[in-house]
């Protein structure tokens, strides 16, 4: 997942992503990502939600084209992600949009906001942070209306 979203923040250089690849596919565990990487561009909102929503899609690890991806294509893997299969064990990696997932939030910091207090701005949602719609909540709110 790590470098799925690495990946997406050094877009549209692709190099990242393959310097890496072998790393990500557990091929070469001693070529170690970096813990941090300057993004190419300014990161909008939508290129964050894009990020999180990854299924790892036209990479190497795409859950859509593997062999339990089914006749549909689909990305989600139930549990557990490890799976026996003629007498061999196999996993799916998890991806960083999953069902599994609980709840997932962005946090937003807009200088540019025409009062301090709307200054912070968290985006929740509940389950699936490639599915799930993401409500605002303000980090001057004090309750939640009704």
């Amino acid at each position: 997942r790590t470098w799925s979203v690495l990946s997406a923040v050094r877009m549209p250089d692709t190099t990242f992503q393959s310097t890496y690849e072998d790393y990500a596919l557990g091929v070469n565990l001693t070529h170690r990502m970096p813990l941090w990487v300057q993004p190419t561009n300014k990161l909008t909102f939508d290129d964050i939600v894009q990020a999180m929503s990854s299924h790892y899609e036209n990479t190497a690890l795409a859950s859509d084209v593997d062999p339990t991806a089914g006749p549909n294509a689909v990305p989600y893997r139930p549990r557990p992600l490890v799976w026996t299969h003629n007498a061999g064990t196999y996993h799916n990696e998890r991806t960083v949009g999953t069902q599994q997932t609980a709840w997932n939030f962005i946090a937003q910091i807009r200088l540019h906001a025409p009062i301090p207090q709307l200054t912070s701005l968290l985006w929740f949602a509940v389950d699936d942070s490639s599915t799930a719609p993401r409500i605002p909540v303000y980090g001057c709110s004090t309750r939640v209306s009704t």
